[in-house]
Parts: C-alpha cells; structure tokens; sequence
C-alpha cells in the first residue's frame, strides 16, 4: 500500500475517470476525499464501496463556486489535515458550445479552467509537498476539432498551458 497515510482529493470523483481514481488510491491505502456536484446517489454508493478501503470524506461541493471550495477544505482540513496530492479532474461539456457562443465559453471555462486554478491554490496551502494531476482531454491537442466542441477544447488546451507553467 504505497498511500498508506496519503490523502488525495479528486474533484469530479463519482463516475468515470475519476471514480476509477478513487477506487485506485483507496486500493493503495490513500485517505480520499471525493468531490461532486450533484449525484448524492453516485457519491453515497462510491463512498461505501471506499471505507471498505481506507478513509474516505465525501464533500458536495461545486468548484465553480470559490464559498463552496472553501468550505471544502475547511472540510479536509479538519478531517485529514493535510492533502498530499490533488487530482483535478472535473469538467464539463455545454450543450451549447459552439464558436460563437460566449455564454458556453464562460460556463466551460469557469470549470474547466478558473476553477481549477481556485482548487489548486487551495490545496497548494494544505501541501507540504506532493503531487498536483490534471486531467485533460485530447481535444487539447486536435488543433482540429469539431465546432460544437470549441469551448471545451480551448479550455482543456488552457488547462494544459497552465499546468505546464505551473
């Protein structure tokens, strides 16, 4: 068990890439924090399939908004204390995106990229050292994608500007 005494915080943990990040770290003996928006149900179930595990914190919490992130880590900070690596995996598709749609652009960006940049300075002051992951997409990378997937592109593309320069 390589985390044994770890603690990792994913955000977007309930489905996906990022529960199966979840099930990984609680299998090497990490604390886990999972972090969602809106499936109570999704969280519930991943959180008792955890504890079997290792320890486990379930926050609801929408990254987007930096009241709801702060609470989070007051949330971590007293149950763990600390946080050793941070996985940032949320991020959303507007149904809406397309190349001229500013209000799908802000909506993407605001999660997929600004709030982001909110989490990891959070965590950033609770780390002594450790670990900051980004997930992104290849849609980063296309240069050529579809136009009803401009925004989310732009923004993982953002994201991985950031995170290198970081």
């Amino acid at each position: 068990m390589i985390l044994q005494g770890k603690t990792v915080l994913i955000t977007g943990a309930t489905s996906g890439i990022g529960k199966a990040i979840a099930l990984a770290m609680a299998n090497e003996g990490a604390n886990v924090v999972i972090n969602y928006t809106s499936n109570d149900t999704a969280a519930e179930k991943l959180s008792i399939s955890l504890k079997t595990k290792s320890n486990c914190l379930t926050v609801k919490a929408d990254i987007s908004s930096g009241s709801e992130v702060t609470k989070m880590f007051e949330k971590i900070k007293k149950e763990f204390g600390k946080i050793d690596i941070l996985i940032n995996n949320a991020g959303i598709f507007d149904s809406r995106d397309s190349p001229f749609n500013l209000e799908a652009f802000r909506n993407t960006f605001e999660t997929n990229f600004f709030a982001q940049i909110d989490v990891t300075r959070k965590a950033k002051e609770m780390m002594e050292s450790g670990k900051i992951i980004f997930i992104s997409s290849i849609h980063a990378k296309l240069g050529n994608g579809r136009p009803s997937a401009i925004a989310y592109s732009a923004s993982k593309a953002a994201t991985e500007s950031y995170m290198k320069n970081l």
